[in-house]
């Protein structure tokens, strides 16, 4: 069963990969994307009271969405 839940500081790199793998697929995929400030504004969000990430993990652990 997946489980919804807040992102931690941990589940940045994935949340990162996912959305990288999300821009490839659309119509942005020819726009580069700089991964340290996408990685930065992540970890930001993630510590930043009035922010929330939810993330989807399932049975093994991983983070799916």
């Amino acid at each position: 069963m997946t489980e919804i839940r807040e992102a931690t500081i941990d589940d940045v790199p994935r949340i990162v990969e996912m959305g990288d793998d999300f821009v490839k697929e659309g119509p942005y995929q020819n726009i580069p994307i700089n991964h340290e400030q996408v990685t930065g504004f992540a970890n930001f969000l993630v510590v930043f009271p009035q922010a929330k990430i939810l993330v989807a993990e399932n049975d093994d652990g991983k983070v799916v969405g």
